[in-house]
């Protein structure tokens, strides 16, 4: 199985519209192909390994869960859902 990251939130004005995107893009991903690692980065620039609903990434509340802090290991795909100037 392929394991896939998907990114979302970040320091940009354009935070919700991340959460909707992501919350979207990991719905209609076919679970039986892809493991997806949900990985949120809060207002404040830090980076949590998210394991808990979409619905919770979509309305924001995903920061106020406990989450770890994410350690960076390899993946095979990564699907950004921020404002480009968040990974530059």
């Amino acid at each position: 199985m392929i394991r896939l990251g998907v990114l979302f939130g970040g320091r940009s004005g354009e935070h919700e519209i991340s959460l909707m995107s992501a919350a979207s893009v990991i719905n209609a991903i076919d679970k039986s192909k892809y493991e997806v690692v949900q990985i949120g980065i809060t207002r404040e620039g830090e980076w949590y390994l998210y394991e808990g609903p979409t619905e919770r990434i979509e309305d924001g509340s995903w920061e106020k869960e406990p989450k770890q802090l994410l350690l960076l290991t390899r993946r095979n795909i990564v699907f950004p859902c921020l404002d480009v100037a968040e990974i530059l």
